[in-house]
Formats: C-alpha cells, structure tokens, sequence
C-alpha cells in the first residue's frame, strides 16, 4: 500500500495555529515589510489580552477560596480550577519566554528528518503520525465535548428566575442575579474555558508531536544502523555518519528536556491532585449534573498527560533499540580494523537510555500513568479522611 508522503511539519502545524490563533506565534515569518511588523504587534497584543483575560480569572478562583475557606462545600468545588488554572498559565507563559528554544528545535528536527520521499512514506512514520492524529482528535472531541456540557448548563441555568448557580465556582465583584449581568458573566466564564482548551490542549500536543518526532528519528537510526553493520563493505566515514546522527540525537533530548523540563513536572503534580479533588466532588455530588461536570474534568485532565507519557515512552523504547541493532547484527565480521575498533565505543554510548523527566524527580514514560493515578487514590483517601473527621 503506497502512503502519504508526512513532513516535519505535519506533526505539530495543527497545536501551533490553535496557539497563533490566541496570539502566541512560535513560526513567525521575518517582518520584511511595515504591514508584517503591524501583524506581529497585533498577535503580541492579542497574546497579552487573552493572559489578562485569563490570569484574572485565576485570581478570581483563588479569592473566592480565600473568601469561602470555611464552607467545604465551596472549597472543594473551587480548588480543581485554583489549581488547574495557575498551572495552565504557567505553562503558556514558560513556553512563550522560551520561544526561541521551541523554534530551534522544530528547525532542528526539520534538519534531521528524511527529505525523501520513499523515506517519508516509511511504516514507522505513518504509524507514530497516525497515533499522534488519534491523540489530537481526542484532546479535541474532550475539549468540544467539556464545553459544550457547560454551555448547556449556562442555558438551563439562565432559565431559572432564581438561585442560578455559575457554571464555575469564582469570586464575582457584582451580584449576578440580574439576568444580562448573568449573561455576561456567563460569557466571560466560557470564554475562559475555551481559553483554558486552546492552551492546555496544543500545549500537550506540541510536547506529543516533538517527542513523537525524536522517537521516528532514532527508529530510523537504528534501521540504519542494522542494514550499515550488516554490510561487510561498510567504509569509516559511513560509520562516523552514523554516530554524528547519534549524538546530534542525544543533544536534542537534551534541549526538549531543557525547554519541557518544569512544564511536565507542573503537569503531572497539578493533574494528580485535580484527579484526587474531582474525583472526590463526583462522589460526593447530589445531581447528576455536577457529577459528570466533574467526570469531564477529571477525564480531561487524565487525557491532558497520556499522549505525553505514550510518546515520551517511545523515545525510551526506540533510543533502547539501538543497542539490540548493534547487537543482533554481524559487525563482527566487517574487516576493517578501525570500524571493529570504534563499535564498542558505540556500544557504550548506546547503552545510555534516552528520556524525558519531569524536573529530574521522575521520568516520563506509560507508567507514569498509573504512577499518577495512584497517588491521586492516595490524595483521596487522605482528604476523605481528614473531612470525614
């Protein structure tokens, strides 16, 4: 069957023009004329008015805990978007100081990926970006799915004539009983959840796309690795290629971990703790309404992490590989003395593991799922416990 020939680009041009579309530009063009420099005021302009619009409602969800921290009721409700919302910010505010890191790499990995088209259409490409598009269509059906759950309940709610309830839980500087007060705030809170969907969701995908993209690269490098000690007429120079490829592949994790280092970490310590408290509210939830409200946040955070942990426990798996290419081929009858003497040094470098951490305290990889999921039963339990006292 004759594939689609994938670029670079194809992984991460979707996540990018979500976050273009909110003002924050990671491929901006080289302003040659006045009318570029004009477009590249108005997208900062814009970038910064979807911050404020946003950092104030995070400020709003912390003075409403502040306000109610006596009433449990309230704090519970409140204290998934107070710690949600901070840690969403974060990661756009980070990722925007450190632009340029992000634009290096993406020119790296168009550096190092196959510019042929027999290579583009390869099985290990089309299947990493055939999981990459399932992931994507699934941050965008729980995106769609969440928002459309609380604009329904804005309608049911606006219907009422009394005791409406705001579809979040926030501190609000004028009484919203009155109908087009109501419908304003209304409008802003969903405002600020779709903001919240167009940075929390490309965001994960860009961090899912450049890792997918790392783990096809060193997929490849060992292919080719394999087929070159394989080949008793391999030269010292098609050797040195090889082992170039492997350390330019090496430094690159280095600079996705440098660029992703704290946003992961900030991700999986905020999603374990959102899990455990949404988790707690649909127990606890006496309508229906609120406890799938609450099953979509939870479902939504949890999905927010798994193609992170999915592709970042590729890049395990396929920088692993190397060391089995090497191993499971026939170099040891190349003839060249100085190819036989530089394999082991190979060996070596190979058997170094490349990978993603959150910060240095815990590697990314599928079982960091399940590491999450524990310690959010953990956080639970213990909350259970202490409001049960």
């Amino acid at each position: 069957m004759d594939h689609k020939a994938f670029y670079c680009e194809d992984f991460y041009s979707f996540p990018v023009k979500v976050l273009k579309f909110i003002g924050c530009n990671f491929l901006p063009k080289i302003p040659r004329s006045k009318t570029d420099k004009i477009q590249k005021i108005v997208m900062e302009f814009v970038f910064w008015i979807v911050m404020i619009i946003y950092g104030s409602a995070s400020i709003s969800y912390a003075i409403c805990l502040i306000l109610n921290i006596n009433d449990q009721k309230i704090v519970a409700k409140v204290l998934p978007t107070v710690l949600h919302s901070p840690e969403v910010l974060f990661r756009i505010l980070l990722l925007y100081k450190k632009r340029q890191k992000l634009r290096e790499i993406f020119i790296i990995l168009e550096n190092l990926f196959p510019n042929n088209k027999q290579e583009q259409k390869k099985n290990e490409i089309v299947n990493f970006y055939s999981s990459l598009m399932k992931y994507q269509k699934g941050c965008i059906g729980i995106s769609v799915f969440v928002f459309i759950g609380l604009f329904l309940k804005a309608i049911s709610e606006s219907m009422k004539k009394e005791h409406r309830e705001l579809l979040i839980e926030m501190w609000m500087p004028f009484d919203t009983s009155n109908n087009f007060i109501y419908f304003i705030t209304c409008v802003y809170m969903l405002t600020v959840i779709a903001i919240a969907a167009c940075i929390s969701c490309p965001v994960t995908l860009i961090i899912s796309a450049i890792t997918s993209l790392v783990a096809i690269l060193f997929h490849i490098l060992k292919n080719d690795i394999k087929k070159s000690l394989n080949n008793s007429g391999l030269r010292v120079n098609e050797l040195k290629v090889l082992i170039n490829r492997h350390n330019e592949l090496i430094d690159l994790v280095k600079k996705v971990q440098s660029l992703f280092s704290i946003i992961l970490l900030s991700m999986f310590v905020v999603s374990s703790m959102v899990i455990c408290v949404t988790g707690y509210e649909t127990m606890m939830a006496t309508n229906m309404t609120d406890s799938i409200m609450y099953s979509q946040y939870s479902i939504a955070v949890l999905y927010d992490i798994i193609p992170v942990c999915y592709f970042c426990h590729k890049i395990i798996d396929t920088s692993e590989s190397l060391i089995e290419a090497i191993n499971q081929s026939n170099w040891y009858e190349i003839k060249d003395f100085k190819i036989r003497k530089m394999i082991p040094f190979m060996i070596q470098r190979a058997q170094k593991i490349s990978y993603l951490s959150g910060n240095g305290f815990v590697i990314i990889s599928r079982s960091t799922i399940s590491s999450v999921l524990t310690k959010s039963y953990s956080y639970l339990t213990m909350l259970r416990h202490l409001l049960d006292q």
